[in-house]
């Protein structure tokens, strides 16, 4: 067993599964740290697998986010994993067959299933996707295949298949093969989009350039797949001339939906046209024109809509003649909420934010505002003064403001693109304010509808944490500013502090009045309680609302008191439900850091995390998801697991002993392995894991310059390069070698140390 740890590969990992370890789920995390919040956005389960179908182990992987080295997925915990293949297209066969099944489905045939492993063949060698109840079947080639053995295939196939269709990958070296039969072949790739791979359909002509598209762009004949390009050219052919640029082909039911519909220069009399963003199924959005009947209701610009009976041209545009992607539809169906996650890509770029249905949003119009002294603006104090004005008149209208219209008004005349400006007046706008109020500058827009750029700063800048989600906190505050503005509004602030109890009992203050009568008293008991109730209210204290709206609700005396103590539970039930989601967030924050850190930080570090996520989980108690408990769970039982593997300073401790031992063996003309340097300082080193290795190594050479080759390279194991140098070189950001690659950059490295004036601290 020590072998198989020693000789482990631990290279950075770009694809997982989700769901579970044999799931078809594929992800794809991107390197770069500008796009993690999106993959996360995209997966907030968080539950990735070092996937069997893509040759993994099937144990947990974490997210890791950086800002100095490219992100990646790592084992949660430790252990033997013998995948081959981790960089952005290994799980592109999952993809693929997922796509494929998807469409097969959308096209009426329920019953597709795609199947990655054959028995005579090695994992991604091809896909096959069965449908017609496995009368029919797509084969997706992606490894290479000599003519004969793919003609071999074909044979086979078609005698247990009434049809067969040949898709193609970038290496199968194979559709010039399909071309000579069949005068064309098609194509299937993968290619990245942000936090998505993207599935892509081409049409192969021996005499011009592939032409991809998405698979809902393709229809499903009983002659097979047809491409977009396909028909073109079947319908050039059966016309005698080439297919122009107003060619119409049919889209597949229930294959594009779009959304941020805004109405465009009408260009038939009879129909009405939109510019929308547009994303057919298992594809990414694109910007389009979407021709609908002029009967039919007009799509509003913030909901998610499926197109039905559409038809896909390449046409003019009626405003600029240019060429464009045209879609003709019957008609659209909205999609409810739970309907349109399928279509995620759609959701993040809806242009507004969801505004609570209680709240009539309106946007305010800021070129009425005046300057909110009368004097011409001199100071950012005064621009920070009419910037508060201008949103105060905002949340009395219950709307907000775009940041470009504020930063043209006369009172204010900022560059809107000039962050480091707006984040000190808006921080000026906060601080100058009252303290313990909702937060006015969430009423600013940003270019994408969602909170402005800079909001995050200024949080910081005035003491308020808000979380991972700043879309959905300022989403909220907005909420609590316009509660704010209206008569008798609750007031709460992202940091509340806590008020204090009333000294006495409640209805302590409700004693009736001699002589009154028995509903006098009444009445004036409830007006009491009722002034209480918004006196504890203005404080924020949930648990005394409570107490006095259980009081209330025996004393109603009509409709008018019942809405009134309806009221006060829809504020106790907001605020708890408030209370909640930030305890849910502080919990993701707790398990996304200790996804991202928790193996590069020490134990106790680590031990105090895991505890405080433990109090969080039993304050949310049942609202608690089964996943997040098993999250918290792997991490406990991780910990308790690792409670012997060295913390953060062993492993410095241990490359301050090596450096020195390692300087000295290049010295000495040689190499060295783990077993003898163990034996040199009497540690356990031969047998530490190797993320542990690798930890060691790293901080060894974290002081090598650039230029010196790196001491790890004197490491060898078993007579041969030491596995775990690649990883080395990769984590100090010396390039992600192959194996071949980086044996010979090990043993040049070797060759180098061997030479006296290139010994890392020794003589020049």
């Amino acid at each position: 067993m020590s072998q198989l740890v020693e000789d482990q590969d631990t290279r950075k990992v770009q694809t997982a599964v989700s769901g579970a370890p044999g799931a078809d789920r594929p992800v794809y995390l991107p390197t770069e740290v500008e796009e993690y919040d999106g993959f996360i956005h995209l997966h907030p389960a968080r539950d990735f697998y070092c996937g069997i179908l893509l040759g993994g182990c099937g144990r947990k992987l974490s997210a890791r986010r950086y800002r100095d080295k490219k992100c990646h997925f790592a084992h949660i915990a430790s252990g033997l994993c013998r995948r081959t293949v981790n960089d952005e297209s290994s799980a592109d066969h999952l993809y693929m067959g997922r796509a494929l099944a998807d469409w097969l489905k959308a096209n009426g045939y329920p019953d597709a299933r795609p199947a990655y492993q054959h028995e005579d063949r090695p994992l991604r060698d091809s896909v096959d996707v069965s449908y017609d109840r496995g009368q029919r079947l797509v084969r997706v080639q992606l490894a290479r295949r000599t003519k004969g053995e793919w003609e071999a295939d074909d044979t086979r196939l078609r005698s247990s298949h009434v049809a067969v269709d040949w898709l193609f990958g970038p290496d199968s070296m194979l559709a010039n093969w399909q071309m000579d039969r069949q005068g064309h072949a098609l194509r299937i790739r993968c290619r990245s989009a942000g936090a998505v791979r993207e599935v892509e359909i081409g049409t192969q002509f021996a005499d011009r350039p592939v032409e991809w598209t998405s698979p809902g762009g393709c229809s499903l004949t009983p002659e097979g797949i047809v491409s977009p390009g396909l028909a073109r050219s079947r319908a050039a052919t059966d016309t005698g001339t080439r297919p122009g640029p107003s060619t119409d082909f049919p889209l597949a039911p229930k294959a594009v939906a779009f959304t941020g519909a805004v109405p465009h220069e009408q260009g038939e009399s009879q129909r009405q046209f939109y510019a929308a963003t547009v994303q057919p199924y298992g594809s990414s959005p694109i910007s389009a024109l979407i021709s609908l009947p002029a009967e039919a209701a007009a799509p509003e610009r913030n909901q998610v809509y499926l197109l039905a009976g559409a038809v896909l041209s390449l046409s003019r545009s009626p405003r600029t003649d240019d060429l464009t992607w045209l879609i003709k539809a019957d008609g659209v169906r909205e999609l409810e909420h739970r309907a349109a996650h399928a279509w995620s890509p759609l959701l993040l770029s809806r242009p507004t934010p969801v505004v609570p249905a209680r709240y009539v949003r309106t946007v305010a119009q800021p070129e009425s505002t005046p300057v909110a002294s009368g004097d011409p603006v001199t100071t950012d104090g005064d621009r920070a003064a009419a910037i508060a004005d201008a949103l105060t008149k905002a949340a009395r209208a219950g709307g907000v403001i775009a940041l470009a219209a504020l930063a043209e008004l006369p009172s204010v005349s900022v560059d809107a693109s000039d962050t480091v400006r707006w984040r000190r007046l808006l921080t000026e706008v906060e601080r100058s304010r009252e303290p313990g109020r909702p937060l006015l500058v969430s009423l600013i827009e940003g270019p994408r509808g969602g909170p402005v750029p800079c909001y995050a700063d200024v949080l910081g800048a005035i003491g308020c944490a808000a979380g991972l989600d700043l879309t959905r906190h300022c989403e909220q505050e907005r909420v609590r500013v316009w509660d704010a503005h209206r008569p008798l509004a609750p007031v709460q602030s992202c940091a509340q502090p806590t008020p204090p109890k009333p000294s006495t009992p409640p209805m302590s203050r409700t004693a009736p009045r001699k002589g009154g009568s028995a509903a006098t008293d009444r009445a004036a008991a409830f007006d009491a309680l009722m002034d209480l109730a918004a006196e504890a209210q203005r404080a924020g204290d949930v648990d005394t609302v409570d107490v006095l709206a259980l009081q209330l609700s025996g004393m109603t005396r009509g409709a008018t008191d019942s809405r009134a103590v309806d009221d006060l539970i829809d504020w106790i039930v907001d605020r708890r439900a408030d209370h909640l989601y930030a305890t849910a967030e502080h919990l993701a924050a707790l398990l996304d850091q200790l996804d991202q850190e928790g193996d590069d930080l020490p134990a106790d570090q680590v031990r105090r995390l895991v505890r405080e996520a433990e109090a969080l989980a039993e304050e949310a108690g049942e609202e608690l998801t089964v996943e997040e408990r098993r999250h918290l769970a792997r991490w406990r039982e991780h910990l308790d697991a690792s409670a012997d593997r060295p913390t953060l300073r062993a492993i410095r401790s241990y490359a301050a002993l090596l450096r020195p031992a390692l300087r000295r063996v290049a010295r000495e003309g040689r190499t060295t392995t783990w077993m003898e340097l163990g034996q040199r300082f009497e540690a356990p080193l031969a047998e530490l894991l190797p993320d542990d290795k690798v930890a060691i190594l790293v901080e060894v050479d974290r002081e090598t310059p650039m230029d010196e080759q790196p001491l790890s390279a004197l490491i060898t194991a078993h007579r041969g390069p030491h596995p775990l140098y690649r990883q080395v070189l990769f984590n100090l950001d010396r390039g992600d070698h192959s194996a071949e690659a980086g044996h010979v950059h090990r043993r040049f490295a070797v060759n180098r140390h061997h030479l006296p004036s290139r010994v890392p601290g020794g003589p020049a």
